[in-house]
């Protein structure tokens, strides 16, 4: 170890050679660096564990509005990690009275006020925002503010002493501090979790709140994030007046998903406490039996290149195929059957499995499920096209992008077809039947 002197041996590792450092920040907690590849800045602690990234702006914002915007007038919110602050710059974009946003770790705070203010429109510069430096989990057991919205952050279940965060002592003390119509978001990396250990999450999140809905962050068929929203008095959405909210938000925080009705309830995957039988087989995870906390560690010793069962692909399709037909049997307070919200929800459903197939190269499939989305939410399809005002290309608005132009290469298809087929023997007949 002499010989080698491992104190010259760098702190940060780049990925490729088109990568730099723009801040090294070194604390208790670790060392947290900024990088940039290639104008995407990257918030990293210890090289592995990445926070957040500039490019992925779109999707993190939309981890603050979802809860936010399925509030009706949220006034009081609290975040539960800051990482870039892009999340929680939904507070501030929505007009919401106080923003609340605890951060363990300094370092983070100072790259995130230093390095990510153009994407979170200065969030620690607000008078209206207040940063906490103090552990999420305690801050909230100490607090005798009640919030209208809590929103805890996607944390990495390996990381040592996150498997707390997912405890029901963690959620009874959310649920304290909750206003009477006060909602609460868990959010959640599949790509970091198997089945068996989203189920013991959700059980566990059951345990505490009695009306539990699960929603969608993103299409990624490789990264998907999902949230649970716990409520005790849900009430029905109005997607009209969701709508209007979203698109009175600043520009620097639209989401062009939201620019129709049907975007939003395209992110709804299902009421969970309605189907409570999923996930009866999965134990809880509590302080005295933290089995995240033992179960995560092993998995990233996994070899990854090895068939690990994270909770995406096809899996996670097959559970939105089951949620949908659940949903179809039951009463859902929050939002009920119609025939818009039917449309936009199975529309979510497909708009997935065609990620899914469009990675496994099934071109049929993904033809397919093509067909069904601009079939099932033609408005959305129709906006689907990159907005000029952001600065991210979000998967899924390609999709849809990609969707809506060959619906357009169909749709001339089948015009120059008939152009054609009227120029055949007998086309006045053919021309007064029904065209299929």
């Amino acid at each position: 170890m002499v010989i080698a002197n491992p104190l010259s041996a760098p702190l940060v590792h780049l990925a490729s050679k088109g990568d730099t450092v723009r801040a090294t920040l070194e604390g208790a907690s670790g060392v947290v660096t900024v990088t940039d590849q290639s104008g995407n800045l990257q918030l990293r602690q210890d090289n592995f564990y990445v926070l957040g990234n500039s490019r992925a702006a779109t999707n993190e914002r939309r981890q603050g509005l979802i809860p936010l915007l399925l509030h009706p007038n949220p006034r009081q919110v609290a975040f539960v990690g800051l990482a870039t602050g892009i999340s929680a710059s939904a507070g501030p974009a929505l007009g919401v009275k106080e923003t609340t946003v605890i951060e363990l770790v300094p370092e983070v705070a100072t790259a995130a006020r230093a390095y990510f203010a153009p994407w979170n429109a200065k969030l620690l510069e607000r008078e209206d925002v207040h940063l906490a430096l103090d552990d999420g989990r305690r801050y909230l057991a100490a607090s005798r503010e009640d919030f209208d919205v809590i929103v805890s952050d996607l944390f990495v279940p390996w990381n040592p002493g996150s498997g707390n965060l997912y405890a029901r002592e963690m959620y009874e003390t959310a649920a304290r501090r909750l206003a009477a119509d006060g909602l609460f978001c868990q959010w959640l990396p599949l790509y970091q979790l198997t089945r068996e250990e989203f189920d013991i999450i959700a059980r566990t999140f059951l345990s505490v709140f009695p009306h539990v809905t699960l929603w969608r962050d993103d299409f990624y068929s490789d990264l998907p994030v999902v949230g649970l929203v716990g409520q005790f008095t849900p009430k029905p959405l109005d997607l009209a007046r969701i709508r209007q909210r979203a698109l009175r938000l600043p520009e620097w925080s639209k989401d062009p998903l939201f620019s129709a009705s049907q975007g939003f309830a395209m992110l709804y995957a299902g009421p969970l406490s309605a189907t409570p039988d999923l996930f009866a087989h999965a134990p809880l995870n509590t302080d005295d039996r933290p089995r995240i906390e033992f179960l995560a560690p092993r998995l990233t010793r996994v070899n990854t290149t090895d068939n690990t069962d994270w909770f995406t692909g096809a899996s996670l399709a097959s559970f939105y195929d089951v949620l949908d037909a659940n949903w179809a049997k039951v009463s859902d307070p929050l939002l009920p059957p119609s025939k818009e919200t039917n449309a936009a929800r199975r529309a979510g459903t497909a708009l997935y499995h065609y990620a899914v197939a469009a990675a496994r190269h099934d071109d049929i499939a993904a033809a397919r499920y093509q067909t069904e989305v601009s079939e099932l939410v033609p408005a959305v399809v129709a906006s689907g096209t990159n907005d000029s005002n952001t600065n991210v290309d979000s998967r899924e608005q390609r999709s849809l992008t990609t969707i809506r132009q060959q619906a357009e290469t169909l749709r001339q298809q089948l015009e120059e077809m008939q152009r054609r087929l009227s120029k055949l023997p007998g086309s006045e007949k053919m021309s007064d039947e029904p065209t299929r």
